[in-house]
């Protein structure tokens, strides 16, 4: 891979990247794997992945997603090459589609991270609350190991199925003459209305008594799919039977359960204990992190300059995106989200302005620290790093942002958590009036450390 930079004025550096046909080919081979992993299209004896997605998917849309998978796996890779420190995600594009057996060339545009000073690299001085721990908070993860040893139990008071009831269902499904086996079982625990079926089977589920059998159609996505990549629905018959209809009965806190589910614990007092000790533990971590935000906030009324618009525009977008992608993982949609937080789109787009602008001055500030006290990134900062990242999965986290190339953008971030570090043990602190709020509550509310 050849990497060619040029310099094109308003903070902006384009990278030209030309790919050789015999690397291009290991990238093609990858990217139809992956683009049939998404789809879901189970290998077809005697046909290749790219033949089976054409098939499923259109021809357009596989060389749509050929172009977008190549440029931006290859983009990390090419930002490290030149080392490029960028703010935003680049802007790529080609006046050629991949093709198998030939080279392809592309471009991607970026925002260049400026460099900023500091009117003084002086310790900041911040004001916190003391550290304390509120009881309700350990009576709260009391009941939550509580109930994560509840267990479903007959209801003899119900007859009928309502909505949300936890049943045990028989069932046998067809597509057309054919029984699905994932579909047809004796018994299996089943919630209604919770959107593991389609809503006819939920509507069909609800009011049918126990014992009572019913056969109807329902509709629900194949696993084909139209030229334009949208999934093909299917007709299914099913048969259900109503076993019983079960209630989720939560033990009492006791000694006994103590000694039977908490390790180490034989009373409720030990047990007690032993969740205070984790949630002291946890606070305290919290309470370093607010610390550390603090610091860096009041380092950021230090920067010398002004931040382009244009590079609070791509933070605010990255956020938004990253935001979109976690409701969407959570089955959530925006309106959802506003609806349950109490908030208009005008209110949510002016917090996302802020934390763009405050994560950006963060970032500049740590950086010209960094800078100014000349630090280095060690093998040490790194597996701190990482274990922040990802707990428990540093070594497969670390590997992952090996492969992808991404251990360039990962310096950058372990200077930053060196210097915010540097900060945080060097700040002049003093003790604000006590709160209601803990230092936990306040982080989780106010503000998040920056990254």
């Amino acid at each position: 891979m050849k990497v060619v930079q040029r310099n094109v004025g308003d903070n902006k550096v384009r990278l030209v990247v030309t790919v050789p046909a015999e690397e291009m080919a290991k990238h093609i081979t990858e990217m139809y794997k992956l683009m049939a992993q998404q789809a879901r299209i189970q290998p077809v004896e005697g046909k290749m992945p790219k033949d089976v997605l054409i098939e499923r998917i259109g021809a357009e849309n596989v060389q749509k997603g050929l172009d977008t998978y190549v440029m931006n796996n290859l983009a990390p890779f090419a930002i490290s090459e030149k080392e490029v420190e960028i703010i935003g995600t680049p802007s790529f594009f080609s006046e050629y589609s991949v093709e198998e057996g030939k080279d392809f060339e592309f471009s991607m545009v970026m925002l260049a991270k400026p460099s900023f000073k500091l009117s003084s690299y002086e310790p900041v001085e911040i004001t916190l609350p003391p550290f304390s721990i509120n009881d309700e908070v350990i009576t709260n993860r009391m009941t939550e190991e509580v109930e994560k040893t509840a267990r479903m139990e007959k209801d003899e008071s119900r007859e009928d199925v309502r909505e949300n009831d936890f049943v045990n269902i028989a069932l046998e499904t067809r597509e057309g003459d054919t029984i699905l086996p994932g579909l047809t079982h004796d018994g299996r625990m089943y919630q209604a209305n919770q959107g593991y079926m389609p809503e006819a089977f939920d509507e069909n589920l609800i009011g049918m008594k126990v014992g009572e059998t019913k056969t109807f159609d329902f509709e629900a996505p194949t696993f084909e799919f139209d030229e334009e990549g949208n999934p093909l629905m299917g007709t299914y018959s099913v048969t259900v039977t109503v076993n019983e209809i079960s209630k989720n009965v939560i033990p009492a806190l006791s000694d006994a359960w103590v000694k039977e589910n908490i390790p180490g614990s034989e009373t409720v007092p030990e047990f007690e204990a032993k969740v205070r000790e984790g949630v002291i533990e946890q606070g305290k971590k919290e309470y370093d992190q607010y610390k550390e935000y603090l610091c860096a906030s009041a380092l950021a009324k230090r920067l010398e300059g002004k931040i382009p618009d244009e590079f609070y525009e791509a933070t605010f977008k990255d956020l938004n995106q990253n935001f979109e992608l976690q409701l969407s993982q959570q089955g959530m949609t925006k309106e959802q989200f506003f609806e349950q937080q109490g908030l208009n789109d005008q209110q949510f787009m002016m917090t996302m302005m802020f934390q763009a602008k405050e994560q950006l001055s963060q970032n500049f500030a740590l950086d010209a620290l960094a800078k100014h006290l000349k630090l280095e990134v060690t093998d040490e900062d790194y597996d701190k790093l990482f274990s922040l990242m990802a707990p428990g999965q540093e070594a497969m986290a670390k590997k992952e942002m090996e492969r992808s190339g991404r251990m360039f953008a990962m310096k950058e971030a372990a200077l930053r958590m060196k210097a915010s570090q540097w900060l945080s043990d060097n700040a002049i602190a003093k003790e604000a009036t006590p709160v209601e709020a803990t230092p936990a509550e306040a982080t989780a509310e106010e503000a998040a450390p920056a990254e």
